[in-house]
């Protein structure tokens, strides 16, 4: 496994970045002292007594699992060490935080939620090896995203969080032919609405027998709101392939991965979703050679249109693990959403009381304050909106399993 930790505090480093034409300075890594939100502010920007505990709980053992010499508070209750797990289950890192949060009579389950996600996950990469025989084998129009594709590249593990199913981009003037492989493979389209493939992008099928896997068919990264990559063309010209067992998948490179990332990012911020296992993992990825890593990560997204998305990831992964890797010149990102409710937004977005920015707001930091661009997601977003209301409907699956 590669396990990715930092020994030691690494030294601010000024650098030169193509991406702002100017130096800036990315470090201390763990500024943790100056960084850290205290109980009460998490309280005031919406968050319940509870969760502030457990959120403050939750960021201590991410940072200790990648600095070992970060401080842990070990007099915490048994009710907020739940509520910890609780909400590092719906932020994807139990992987990174079960062993630090998981004492006492919480191993137990921690242990099993660990050995049922390793199960599922193999089951996942079998699956993933039967599509590869049928459709992707020597297939450069598709490639494996996400998933455990994505966690072996990353981690050199697949058991970093449930894959709750495949993720597959194809070009898109291949799309409606990837499909048509895909459905003779045995998988049933289950969102027939025009609406999913024209507004979102993907079309969602489901294998029914001998047990239930589900694939996400993509032609394109982006949604309404959510501007995606400059040229998606580039995506297959730089994958690489992963292998599993005897068989090789061809997935995103490296440098894509982290793009697809923070556009992950924007799209859980709009949808009000956590977003703290996509942070986790784009910090997993820029640690191992930062400041460089974050240099060329910024000019590779801004490259790509991303330079919006990446500004927006940057300033919530700094909160998360008290980095400065977000560049010091101009005005940050969301400005006006102090730094304690984005932390909330990121972490408890599910709590009523979180004072969210409106939806414009999102998508013009998105943007990077470009109106025409904004307007013209805007006006996405409307389209969508009303196409899902006149398009979307139930779906009845032909075969239904008990």
């Amino acid at each position: 496994m590669n396990d990715r930790r930092l020994e030691s505090t690494t030294a601010a480093k000024e650098e030169p970045c193509e991406f702002c034409n100017v130096n800036h300075t990315v470090g201390n890594i763990f500024s943790w002292v100056q960084m850290t939100p205290t109980q009460e502010k998490l309280i005031s920007a919406g968050c319940s007594a509870l969760d502030a505990e457990a959120l403050l709980l939750v960021l201590a053992a991410l940072r200790h699992h990648f600095n070992p010499d970060s401080p842990l508070d070990a007099e915490a209750s048994d009710q907020v060490r739940r509520r910890a797990l609780e909400l590092a289950h719906q932020n994807k890192i139990m992987w990174h935080t079960g062993a630090t949060l998981g004492t006492g009579s919480l191993a137990n389950e921690v242990q099993r939620l660990a050995i049922a996600t390793t199960l599922h996950n193999a089951f996942i990469v079998d699956q993933l090896v039967y599509i590869m025989d049928k459709i992707l084998i020597n297939n450069k129009n598709l490639i494996v995203l996400k998933g455990v594709a994505q966690q072996e590249v990353i981690y050199g593990n697949t058991s970093v969080r449930a894959s709750n199913d495949i993720d597959i981009l194809s070009r898109p003037s291949y799309f409606f032919k990837a499909r048509e492989m895909v459905t003779k493979s045995g998988f049933e389209i289950v969102t027939p609405s025009p609406w999913w493939w024209a507004f979102l992008g993907e079309q969602h099928l489901v294998k029914f027998l001998p047990r239930q896997v589900s694939l996400d068919l993509h032609h394109q990264l982006h949604q309404p709101g959510v501007p995606g990559l400059n040229n998606i063309d580039g995506l297959f010209q730089r994958a690489r392939r992963v292998d599993f067992g005897t068989a090789s998948i061809l997935t995103l490179d490296t440098s894509d991965i982290a793009l697809l990332l923070v556009i992950s990012v924007c799209k859980a911020l709009l949808s009000r979703e956590a977003n703290t296992g996509f942070i986790t993992d784009l910090f997993a990825l820029l640690i191992a050679d930062a400041p460089y890593s974050v240099n060329s990560f910024l000019t590779h997204a801004a490259t790509e249109g991303l330079r919006g998305h990446a500004l927006v990831a940057l300033r919530i992964l700094d909160l998360l693990f008290g980095t400065t890797y977000l560049p010091f010149e101009g005005k940050k990102p969301l400005a006006h959403v102090d730094d304690t409710t984005l932390l909330a937004m990121s972490m408890t977005p599910q709590s009523p009381l979180i004072a969210w920015p409106r939806r414009r707001t999102l998508i013009s930091a998105f943007c990077d304050g470009n109106r025409w661009r904004a307007g013209r997601q805007l006006a996405l977003v409307y389209s969508s909106e009303l196409a899902m209301h006149l398009l979307e409907r139930p779906y009845k699956p032909a075969f239904e399993t008990k």
